[in-house]
């Protein structure tokens, strides 16, 4: 039995959405959503297993890890000012220190994050390069990611970049649908995951020129005034739940030693 009969072209069938138009089914070609969350299953499998051995290899973190134990553990104890002063509001230490509480060490609350963030990255990567190429393509992307070695080291270190790879990929998959669809819910999830993403690495801020593109895509591409408005109205509800989850943070921590620099 060849390939093509149990893997027929399912270019018509996004993650979790229409493609609006994109990626056409070809004729005579029935798509199959089964076979291509079975095949997601089993790459999401490999990932979980490649990192979940490469996190019991691990017997030292790098030295960078050790870092944002130190700034978690400031965070545990309420030194706010001593944390901020090293390292700008940062939603890694955060999810370090929330994990310490639960009983675990700081060593063992960064590899299960590592481990976690790193697997759960894959959906939406996967759902947006679905959306952009077909499925045939973001099954690859997705194994990709899967089994390279350097993201699967990289992924169990007890380092922001696991985080900040969960964070990007949701943004990315999150302004294309709402783009494509120009639902509110998709606007305000790109403005959530963009602010983390900010508050994570200085790079979330690419997020922001995706969104101005995105933006600029979607309202050359409708004629119609109608949806250029939903498009300029939703686009602003996207923007100001940023800037108000940003600014709110800021506020709260008016108080305390903060270092836009020290991202």
């Amino acid at each position: 039995m060849g390939v093509s009969a149990i893997w027929p072209d399912f270019q018509a069938e996004p993650f979790m959405g229409s493609p609006m138009g994109r990626g056409a089914q070809l004729p005579g070609t029935l798509p199959s959503r089964r076979n291509v969350f079975i095949f997601l299953g089993m790459i999401i499998a490999i990932a979980l297993a490649a990192r979940v051995v490469m996190a019991c290899l691990l017997s030292s973190p790098c030295n960078d890890a050790y870092f944002y134990f130190c700034i978690a553990d400031l965070l545990t104890l309420q030194k706010y000012d001593q944390a901020f002063t090293h390292l700008n509001l940062n939603t890694y230490p955060a999810i370090l220190a929330v994990l310490h509480s639960c009983g675990l060490d700081w060593v063992t609350a960064g590899k299960l994050w590592g481990v976690t963030a790193s697997t759960l990255t894959i959906l939406p990567l996967f759902g947006w390069a679905r959306r952009l190429w077909g499925d045939r393509i973001a099954l690859v992307v997705a194994l990709l990611y899967a089994v390279h070695p350097e993201m699967i080291e990289l992924g169990v270190e007890p380092i922001r970049e696991p985080t900040f790879w969960l964070f990007l990929a949701w943004g990315l998959y999150a302004m294309d649908r709402a783009f494509a669809e120009l639902k509110w819910r998709f606007f305000c999830l790109a403005g959530i995951v963009t602010t983390l993403a900010i508050f994570t690495r200085t790079e979330g801020l690419m997020l922001l020129i995706v969104l101005g593109i995105g933006a600029s895509m979607a309202l050359f591409k409708n004629t119609i005034w109608k949806r250029r408005l939903q498009v300029v109205s939703r686009l602003t509800s996207c923007l100001a739940l940023t800037r108000l989850l940003c600014s709110d943070v800021l506020r709260r921590c008016r108080g305390c030693i903060f270092r836009w620099s020290a991202v």
